[in-house]
């Protein structure tokens, strides 16, 4: 369902494409996950997931389907829908409003729409605030705020991306206000020219530090993305 909506949504931006908006890019996300973390808070029980990613982009505007799947009970957990917007302030900054509607089936949390401003710096510096539309417990909960940094290096040949994230939240998945968790990564994309030119196969590692002692939910975890444009 997620998936045709979202190529619903391309196929009419192709119908009407525009110097602003051309016709759309495709790009599918298949992951292999060992756990899947959610700002801090473990979603999966500490078991695998497959999850996938669907996304179509023209110009500004892009619209990402996701899913996580959990092969053990061939159950979805996670469904979600988002449409993004970028608008480029000079030449280092970008600032990204998006809304996104999530759904959780076969799990204890209930459906929610949330709207997000992603401010970005040189691509490599992000502040993401995050505000739960659908919040029905008071005005101060509902809300997520994330600083976070992304770098790509060369090492032999090989270009590594490492990412850390710092997240605040008072919002659905916790009951805690303050500062929650530090979040890191390093992931190694490689081209996988023999398939095309446009397929590339990305492992990674990363790790969920507490801060917070209450909620303490350290982890690591890691996987194997496969990323195809089209």
């Amino acid at each position: 369902m997620k998936q045709k909506l979202t190529l619903a949504l391309a196929l009419a931006a192709a119908g009407c494409a525009t110097p602003e908006f051309p016709k759309p890019e495709f790009t599918n996300i298949t992951a292999l996950n060992t756990t899947y973390m959610l700002r801090g808070q473990n979603l999966s029980d500490g078991k695998p997931v497959v999850q996938d990613t669907l996304v179509a982009i023209s110009g500004p505007l892009s619209a990402i389907a996701f899913a996580s799947h959990h092969p053990d009970s061939g159950r979805t957990h996670e469904a979600d829908i988002t449409l993004n917007y970028d608008v480029n302030v000079g030449d280092r900054l970008r600032l990204s409003p998006n809304v996104t509607y999530l759904t959780f089936p076969n799990l204890d949390l209930r459906a929610r729409t949330e709207l997000a401003v992603k401010a970005t710096l040189d691509d490599t510096y992000s502040l993401n605030v995050v505000r739960d539309l659908d919040n029905k417990e008071g005005l101060r909960r509902g809300t997520y705020v994330e600083l976070g940094a992304r770098k790509a290096f060369e090492v032999f040949g090989l270009n590594p991306v490492a990412d850390i994230a710092v997240g605040w939240e008072n919002h659905f998945l916790s009951n805690e206000t303050g500062l929650r968790h530090i979040d890191a990564g390093l992931s190694l994309p490689i081209p996988l020219k023999f398939l095309g030119e446009n397929v590339t196969l990305i492992p990674g590692i990363r790790r969920t530090e507490s801060l917070n002692d209450k909620v303490a939910n350290d982890k690591w975890y890691g996987g194997l993305t496969l990323e195809v444009k089209f």
